[in-house]
């Protein structure tokens, strides 16, 4: 068996990118009425703390997804709006520009409340619950055993509303 561990990685760049894109992805679907199914092969722990040692070890997260909370959004996006607008073809997909830039910051606000109220960073499970509707289903498994529990764990607070 492998032996990765997501919460050696959880919230550094790629962690932040894979979740803004599965929020993107999770909003389209939810444009159609019909329910969709959400598969995770490689869920782990769906939640971390991003002050536990093994992140801490790695630190990946002060440079991934802590420095994107820290500051307003608008500090952050600013002018990258109205550059992607300016951009070649933009006119063409200016909707679709807006809803990112609200996705993204719908994203924050999430990692933001769940960091405040629990201390938790949300995996990919978290992340794609957040944006699905009640019909949505999500399946969820992983190999690795000592992730296992905590998965199960994890998705008990996840559907209470951590």
């Amino acid at each position: 068996m492998l032996s990765y561990q997501h919460a050696f990685h959880a919230g550094n760049h790629a962690d932040v990118f894979k979740h803004l894109t599965l929020a993107l992805i999770t909003k389209a679907y939810c444009r159609k009425d019909k329910p969709f199914v959400y598969f995770d092969a490689q869920a782990a722990a769906a939640l971390y703390a991003l002050d536990d040692e093994r992140a801490l070890q790695t630190g990946e997260a002060e440079s991934g997804i802590l420095p994107l909370m820290q500051k307003p959004l608008a500090e952050l996006i600013k002018g990258k709006l109205d550059c992607a607008l300016k951009a070649e073809n933009a006119e063409n997909n200016e909707e679709a520009i807006k809803e990112a830039f609200e996705i993204f910051e719908e994203y924050l606000n999430f990692c933001t409340r769940l960091k405040d109220s629990s201390g938790l960073y949300p995996g990919s499970p978290a992340v794609v619950c957040n944006f699905a509707r009640p019909k949505d289903q999500l399946v969820l498994m992983e190999l690795h055993s000592s992730e296992i529990e905590n998965l199960k764990a994890n998705v008990e607070l996840i559907k209470n509303g951590i």
